[in-house]
């Protein structure tokens, strides 16, 4: 498995909006001083809007590409 260290990540998308999931994610070791950013549930059931949400990222310079 991956592990994502120093990192920042968005989950955005139909599963991104299950509780389990958002719980199982932030409660695993996996992501070690990792800054985990969700889409709101009530946009995540929809892909096109998880991707207009990380564009809004982007533009207001949340995201860094390394």
């Amino acid at each position: 498995m991956n592990c994502y260290i120093d990192s920042s990540i968005i989950f955005f998308g139909g599963v991104a909006s299950s509780k389990v999931l958002r719980e199982y994610i932030l409660n695993n070791d996996t992501f070690i001083n990792t800054t985990i950013h969700f889409a709101p549930s009530y946009i995540s059931s929809d892909n096109a809007l998880g991707c207009a949400f990380a564009a809004n990222e982007y533009m207001k310079g949340n995201y860094n590409e390394n």
